[in-house]
């Protein structure tokens, strides 16, 4: 009975530590540093908060600083699945970039903010241009603290700044 609870013990600490040791790996940074000197974090799992901006151009923003973004279990995009924590916060930002805007916004874009942990990749190559030479992406794997971000609409007509006839 004690060599069955030793290996139990034994086990349980194995997989414990594992997970500790994945947590730091972890680098937390800004979205500026990534953007400032991408090459340096390829394959590096990063947690950083950012907005992410979905509309005519999808993008994560933070500051002033861009970077592209994937979502990691989208397949067509990635040709390839990464694991993805599929949880309430994950649910809640997908139903928040899929809700259009309202019909009096002249801006089409979904926007929400985050905590984002993902992993600094490639784009998929597209067989026109090289692997090597492809852009960075995040590859978003997890979400939490996900807040929506409204959009300041306005009826279409409330500039109209034109000189009115009489």
């Amino acid at each position: 009975m004690s060599l069955r609870y030793a290996l139990l013990l034994s086990a349980i600490i194995l997989v414990s530590s594992h997970g500790v040791w994945a947590k730091q790996n972890i680098q937390r940074v800004s979205l500026c540093s990534i953007q400032q000197n991408p090459e340096s974090f390829l394959h590096a799992h990063v947690e950083i908060r950012a907005t992410i901006f979905i509309g005519a151009r999808s993008q994560l923003e933070d500051e002033k600083c861009l970077f592209l973004f994937a979502f990691g279990d989208d397949y067509q995009t990635l040709g390839h699945g990464f694991r993805v924590r599929h949880d309430a916060q994950w649910a809640l930002m997908s139903k928040l970039l899929s809700t259009p805007p309202p019909s009096n916004c002249s801006v089409n874009a979904r926007i929400v903010r985050a905590k984002i942990k993902g992993i600094v990749e490639r784009e998929p190559p597209t067989g026109t241009i090289p692997e090597d030479e492809m852009r960075l992406e995040i590859v978003i794997l997890s979400v939490s603290e996900v807040v929506h971000v409204p959009l300041n609409c306005a009826p279409s007509d409330a500039h109209d700044d034109s000189p009115s006839q009489h």
